[in-house]
C-alpha cells in the first residue's frame, strides 16, 4: 500500500493578476469534496476559499456544479487552473476571481479545455483537448471542423498548433480505423475567426469560426507542443516505419526515446529534428528568454537555442 493525501494539490499553481489559485482534492464526490483557494503570492494570506461538494439532492452543502450537456455527469473532478478574460475555469466549472461559481450556460468566453484534464498523459480516441466554451461528448461528436480537437493545444488567442494521433471519433468509419497506425501521427494549425453564426452544438468545437492552415505528418507520437513568435516545436515519441506491435508499445512506454521537430509556424514545414535518449514529459515544453525548454522522463532538461 501506499500512503496518500485525501486532498492532493497540483504543482502547478496559476497566477491571475495579484491572487494565485489552486484546488485541493479529487471529486466533489470524495473525501469531503475540493477545496479551491485564492492566495496573495507573496505573503501566503488567503483570499478566497471555498469547499466544492456534491451536487447532492436537497443538501445545502452542494456547490453548483451543473452538467451541461449530453452523456456529461453532474459534479466535478480536480485539476489544474487556467483563466481567459475575467473568468477561472477548472475543468467543466467556472468562477469568477473570488471563486463564485458561474454556471456553465453563462459562460460565452473561449477558452482551452481538456476532457481528460490537462495532467492526464494517456491520450486516446474519447479524449481531446479544444478552445471551446464547454466540452461535448457523445451523441453526434463525430463532427470535425477546422478548429482544434487534438491531444495537446498551444493556443496564442488566434493560431492554434495541436498534436493529433487520437482525435476524437478516430474509431469511426472514415476517421483512421483502416489507416496504417503509423500514419495516423501529426501536427496542425488553424486560425481563429471570431465567434459569428449560431453555436453549433453537434461541433468540435461548437463555438468560433475556424479555418485550417497547414498539416504536417510526424514520425512521432506526440507528447509536448509550444509555439513561439517564428516557430512551432513538437516531441513525442518514435513511431518509425517497419515498427512492430511490439515496438510500439515499448515506444509507448517510453522505452524508445524521444523525438523533437522545430517547425515553421508559418507552413509547417520541418526545420530540424532532436534525438533524445528518454521520452518527453506529458506537456513538457516551455519558451524562455529565447530558448526551448524540453523536460525529458529520465529528470533531465533539455535548453535548446539559435545561440
Amino acid at each position: 500500500g501506499r500512503l496518500e493525501s485525501a486532498w492532493p494539490v497540483h504543482g502547478s499553481i496559476m497566477i491571475l493578476d495579484d491572487t494565485a489559485y489552486f484546488a485541493a482534492g479529487r471529486s466533489t464526490f470524495l473525501d469531503g469534496g475540493i477545496a479551491v483557494f485564492g492566495l496573495d503570492p507573496a505573503t501566503g494570506t488567503m483570499k478566497h476559499s471555498r469547499i466544492m461538494q456534491g451536487p447532492y439532492e436537497d443538501d445545502t452543502r452542494s456547490f453548483p456544479i451543473q452538467a451541461s450537456g449530453t452523456f456529461q455527469l453532474e459534479g466535478c473532478k480536480a485539476d489544474i487552473f487556467s483563466c481567459a478574460g475575467n473568468e477561472l475555469f477548472m475543468r467543466n466549472q467556472a468562477f469568477k476571481p473570488n471563486l463564485e461559481p458561474i454556471v456553465s450556460e453563462s459562460v460565452k468566453t473561449l477558452h482551452l479545455l481538456a476532457s481528460p484534464g490537462f495532467l492526464n498523459d494517456s491520450p486516446q480516441h474519447r479524449t481531446y483537448w479544444t478552445v471551446d466554451r464547454d466540452l461535448r461528448y457523445g451523441g453526434a461528436m463525430g463532427t470535425f471542423g477546422a478548429g482544434p480537437a487534438g491531444d495537446t493545444i498551444a493556443f496564442d488567442g488566434k493560431l492554434f498548433y495541436e498534436i493529433r494521433g487520437y482525435a476524437p471519433g478516430r474509431n469511426l468509419p472514415g476517421r483512421g480505423r483502416d489507416a496504417d497506425p503509423l500514419e495516423l501521427y501529426f501536427v496542425y494549425s488553424g486560425s481563429y475567426g471570431g465567434i459569428g453564426g449560431k453555436e453549433d452544438k453537434s461541433a468540435i468545437p461548437a463555438m468560433g469560426k475556424w479555418q485550417q492552415r497547414w498539416t504536417t505528418p510526424t514520425p512521432f507520437a506526440g507528447h509536448a507542443i509550444a509555439a513561439a513568435e517564428n516557430t512551432v516545436m513538437a516531441a513525442g515519441v518514435p513511431m518509425l516505419k517497419g515498427y512492430s506491435v511490439e515496438d510500439t508499445n515499448a515506444s509507448y512506454a517510453g522505452e524508445k526515446g524521444g523525438i523533437a521537430w522545430l517547425l515553421d509556424a508559418e507552413d509547417g514545414h520541418q526545420l530540424q529534428e532532436l534525438r533524445f535518449d528518454a521520452a518527453p514529459v506529458w506537456d513538457g515544453i516551455a519558451i524562455a528568454h529565447g530558448s526551448y525548454f524540453v523536460c525529458l522522463k529520465d529528470g533531465s532538461v533539455v535548453c535548446l537555442s539559435a545561440r
